[in-house]
């Protein structure tokens, strides 16, 4: 699968996918909002990121942010132009412009809660503070339009629907409905005059221009009619009520571990779902009876407001790749991960796992391998060092009591292993497993990377600014660079004549080995996570969280290569030749990439360049209901969206054909984390019903890849049982084939896994 190609004067730039990488979060999804014309879903999580959905392809479209701390709220305005973050920790807030793609921090001076909202027309943005201040942000200009202090301002209570008033809920359980513009208020919607919420209100939202839903601690949800207090309906809730939305005379409350559907002509609640699984957030989807929760285990779930059935979800990683080593010769990737394991991808395999080495009982802090005997090191937040024969998977040897291994490297020409300490900050060098030196206090910060060079010298980089150059022999310790700022990566070249080094402030310096002198300077805007020589040293591949750039040094001039979904963690030079580099990189999302920069060949323009990508042209002409004529989506759009169909199938049937071997060859495999092993004949059983999937599958590739092929001869309207070419109105009805077979699966797998079943 070849990407887009960018451009950069004489460079050409080509991306390769090995394999694809994981959509979604990593941890919880702790903030959820749709655009109100439904197109589009954004969500925050514990893992700092903010992602965009798009809802019509049902498909992740960016990630953002790539925060260090958790990232609790997360709205979206209704031109769906702008999009808020509010972190957790430093209680900061961060506003990104789809438009020009620019991410700025706004309020800067506050302390703010993790709740905002936006007013109708997009131009002003409402966010609490904990000194219960209302502050109105502009959102083109980033200033403060004005502040109004409210006792017991707090809670996730804020709802911005008929401009200019709108609804905040207090910790007394009192509504206050102000005018924004006349800077006052309306009407205080409380429990002595009004009958209303004795406890901290935890959710509101205008269902109505006129109607106003609340739901608060008291455990009671209570509709209002907003410009005069009368309460028109009520029910009893839940303790601890986190989110509410509503489309309509339907209501949606999510709990701890379950969601009720209320209807406000209904005196009990439609529908109740108990999922034992702990949500965040719960927003029903504006266009659709369907309500969407994000979830603990890093997971969206939507769900029919009609009959309680899922509908589909959005999941998260799995795995992910901290870090990483290529054995090139072997064309084996050994990758460490968050969840303890260490993967060992095959390239010449589409990137498949051809096996797990575990034992680590944290995540893999540090990964460096010894081609030449096929051993790997794998460092962990455990304090352990563990060794492994990285070709059949088996463990060789375990070091233990290392506080915080933060780097690791095999010393060049010998099979000694020197590893970063950043618990106590020191150096320790191993050899057959038994300590031969332990420097103590070599940095006094954390120690982020360690290098061999060909001379036996280990070089560290620390966040104290400095390179430390220590050798065994004679032991002993020097500073060989002071820069005054964290640095968080370097790289030596080929030619063992120059060190690359990257910074988190984005500053890149190229220096003399060994004079120490600096040769060029240049910047970027992130963080360096990750930086390497190209094998002719003449290029610098930059990976700045998920933007990978380029420094051509000789020419002093540094341009982007491209943007992924998910930060990069590593870069491997694979091959070289005149005017033509190849690399390798990996993404968190265990995503791998080729990357082709070719100097000097005809330049293709960028279609994102010379054409209105998707998102620019529905900002800047934002409707608030889909229409016929919107959906008319052009070639373009179409042939993008086929080609993640297809290779979303392709995936499918990568995971269904391993299923089967292994159920052809594993009789006595267990497969369900239920601890129950499967007979034989349920085996067959599974074999049985997966198997007209995979031929379903199938066919539904092939007509994909015809009905891209003749997109560019015919334009294709699917619009509510509109006329379509056959090939299309085929593929909808095999699609709808497909997930019937799929259902059954499910439906067969429930009912095997009761207790009392075999």
């Amino acid at each position: 699968m070849i990407k887009s190609q960018l451009q950069m004067k004489d460079y050409q730039i080509k991306e390769k996918i090995i394999k694809e990488g994981w959509q979604g979060h990593l941890f919880a999804v702790l903030g959820l909002d749709f655009s109100p014309d439904g197109r589009w879903m954004v969500s925050s999580g514990f893992d700092g990121t903010v992602r965009l959905w798009n809802y019509r392809t049902k498909t992740q479209e960016k990630a953002f942010f790539f925060l260090s701390e958790a990232i609790e709220e997360v709205s979206i305005s209704p031109n769906g132009r702008y999009i808020v973050a509010i972190t957790s920790e430093s209680s900061k807030a961060y506003l990104h412009d789809r438009k020009t793609n620019e991410t700025s921090q706004i309020a800067s001076q506050f302390v703010l809660r993790g709740v905002s909202a936006w007013n109708p027309d997009s131009n002003q943005l409402a966010l609490v503070d904990y000194e219960d201040r209302l502050l109105i942000i502009d959102p083109s200009s980033k200033e403060e339009v004005f502040q109004m202090k409210i006792d017991e301002l707090g809670g996730r209570s804020l709802s911005w629907h008929p401009s200019p008033n709108i609804a905040v809920g207090l910790r007394n359980g009192n509504i206050k409905i102000l005018d924004i513009s006349k800077r006052k208020t309306l009407i205080t919607l409380d429990n002595e005059t009004f009958n209303g919420h004795l406890g901290q209100v935890n959710g509101l939202c205008f269902l109505s221009s006129e109607i106003l839903a609340s739901c608060a601690d008291d455990e009671r949800v209570l509709v209002w009619r907003a410009s005069t207090g009368e309460m028109i309906a009520k029910f009893k809730g839940k303790l601890g009520a986190v989110s509410l939305h509503g489309k309509e005379d339907m209501i949606a409350v999510g709990y701890e571990n379950s969601l009720q559907i209320f209807s406000l002509t209904e005196s009990e609640p439609l529908l109740e779902l108990k999922h034992g699984i702990t949500g965040s957030v719960v927003r029903i989807e504006p266009n659709k009876m369907t309500v969407a929760r994000g979830l603990r285990e890093n997971e969206i779930v939507f769900w029919s407001m009609e009959n309680g059935n899922e509908v589909f979800s959005f999941k998260g990683h799995k795995k992910t790749i901290e870090v990483a080593a290529m054995d090139l010769d072997k064309g084996l990737l050994v990758c460490g991960s968050n969840d303890r394991l260490i993967n060992v991808y095959d390239l010449k395999k589409r990137g498949e796992i051809s096996h797990q080495m575990g034992g680590h009982s944290e995540a893999v802090s540090s990964i460096t391998i010894l081609p030449k005997l096929s051993i790997a090191a794998s460092g962990s937040y455990d304090d352990t060092l563990r060794f492994w024969n990285y070709v059949d998977g088996t463990s060789q040897g375990l070091i233990t009591g290392l506080p915080l291994i933060s780097s690791l490297t095999f010393i060049n020409n010998t099979d000694i292993i020197a590893v970063a300490c950043s618990g106590d900050f020191s150096l320790r060098f191993y050899e057959n497993m038994k300590i031969l030196a332990a420097l103590d206090e070599v940095h006094q910060d954390f120690i982020n990377k360690i290098i061999s060079l060909e001379d036996g010298t280990v070089l560290s980089a620390s966040d104290d600014g400095t390179i430390k150059a220590t050798s065994l022999n004679p032991q002993q310790t020097r500073e060989f660079l002071n820069l005054g700022k964290p640095i968080t990566e370097m790289a030596i070249s080929h030619d063992q004549r120059k060190l690359v080094i990257g910074c988190e402030d984005g500053s890149i310096y190229l220096v003399k080995y060994p004079d120490n002198v600096i040769i060029q300077e240049s910047k970027i805007s992130d963080p360096i996570k990750s930086i390497t020589f190209s094998k002719d040293d003449l290029l610098i591949l930059i990976g700045h969280q998920a933007t990978l750039s380029c420094w051509d040094w000789n020419a002093n001039r540094t341009f982007t290569v491209g943007e992924f979904a998910e930060p990069i963690t590593a870069i491997f030079p694979i091959d070289y030749s005149e005017n033509e580099w190849d690399f390798m990189v990996c993404c968190l999302d265990e995503s791998i990439r080729r990357i082709e920069i070719v100097k000097g060949a005809d330049t293709i323009e960028s279609r994102e360049e010379n054409q209105m990508s998707l998102v620019e042209q529905e900002i800047s002409t934002p409707e608030p209901i889909i229409s016929k004529e919107e959906l008319d989506l052009d070639a373009e759009w179409e042939s993008n969206t086929i080609k993640a169909i297809i290779t979303q199938l392709k995936s499918n049937i990568s995971k269904v054909t391993q299923l089967l071997t292994l159920a052809q060859e594993e009789f006595a495999a267990q497969v369900f984390e239920s601890g129950t092993f499967l007979k034989r004949e349920n085996l067959q059983e599974i074999v049985t019903l997966l198997i007209p999937l995979i031929n379903e599958i199938d066919t539904i590739l092939s007509m994909a890849i015809q009905y891209t092929t003749g997109l560019e001869e015919t334009k294709i309207h699917n619009i509510d049982g509109a006329t379509t070419i056959p090939s299309v109105q085929e593929l909808q009805d095999k699609s709808k084939k497909t997930i019937k077979i799929i259902s059954e699966i499910i439906n067969w797998g429930s009912r095997w896994k009761k207790p009392n079943s075999e």
